[in-house]
């Protein structure tokens, strides 16, 4: 696999995900987004640091502060 500078049209992206998640056996549609939001909200329910997180996932606002989730929300199947 070669690695480029070059941002990554939306279309390529789709599809790939779409490759990975089938290759993985993942069932259920996944987009790009949904797989970053579920990395954000799991890593912040570990402990991990805010900073790192947003240095993880790509984030360069607060927006990220939206996948602090509770885990009574995820229990009763409200976010997550």
């Amino acid at each position: 696999m070669s690695y480029a500078a070059a941002p990554v049209g939306r279309n390529t992206l789709a599809n790939t995900v779409k490759r990975l998640c089938e290759a993985a056996g993942f069932k259920g549609f996944f987009t790009n987004h949904s797989l970053r939001a579920t990395c954000a909200t799991r890593l912040f329910r570990s402990g991990v640091d805010e900073q790192l997180i947003a240095k993880t996932t790509g984030h360069r606002s607060n927006a990220i502060r939206a996948y602090k989730r509770s885990n009574t929300a995820h229990r009763t199947g409200g976010l997550c």
